[in-house]
């Protein structure tokens, strides 16, 4: 499947609970996004860390000590036909001269891999970039048309998702079940 994968074997991946991250790993991470997406500025500035969400977990991505890439993996329960599912949710940011090496797939994959470990029902990504989409396409995942909807943590404010919405399915049925609401609500975000 990683066909197109260029040599990777000079990359170092970590998987870490977000509570064991080190202060320097964390300074590097929002180092790392904010050169990646500025708009975690604001987010670093407040918190002093680039998600209030919990729990957890990140991926670094680290070529000679140097971070060059990161991932998020979170979840929580959401209520879809008046039952709570496993919501899992994930993000990828990498360095630019580091894309377009297979890094993103490595990364989404061992998130399918780990949510199915912890028996989610689901794995949420939003994006607006078609390289991203294309992935997470080819790994199995189905865009949803429907309103998503979430709390701002910063406004507290229930907000709409702006990007395209892709789901990867552990249960079967539940995409379509989502696709049949009227809106689905994940809780607090951005994610």
């Amino acid at each position: 499947m990683l066909k197109t994968m260029k040599n990777v074997s000079n990359y170092k991946f970590y998987f870490k609970n977000t509570d064991d991250l080190t202060k320097n790993e964390k300074n590097e991470m929002m180092h790392l996004m904010i050169a990646t997406y500025p708009a975690f500025k604001k987010y670093y500035l407040k918190n002093k860390y680039y998600s209030t969400v919990k729990p957890q977990f990140e991926h670094l991505i680290m070529v000679n000590k140097n971070l060059v890439g990161v991932g998020k993996l979170l979840w929580r329960k959401v209520r879809v036909d008046n039952r709570f599912i496993k919501f899992f949710a994930f993000g990828v940011l990498i360095l630019k001269r580091h894309q377009s090496n297979g890094l993103g797939t490595i990364l989404i994959k061992k998130d399918i891999v780990e949510a199915k470990k912890r028996r989610a029902d689901i794995l949420f990504g939003s994006t607006n970039n078609r390289m991203a989409e294309s992935i997470v396409k080819k790994l199995g995942f189905k865009k949803i048309n429907v309103p998503v909807f979430y709390t701002n943590t910063e406004t507290g404010k229930i907000e709409k998702e702006n990007h395209r919405v892709w789901i990867y399915e552990f249960k079967n049925g539940l995409i379509n079940k989502i696709e049949n609401l009227q809106k689905f609500y994940i809780g607090t975000g951005p994610l």
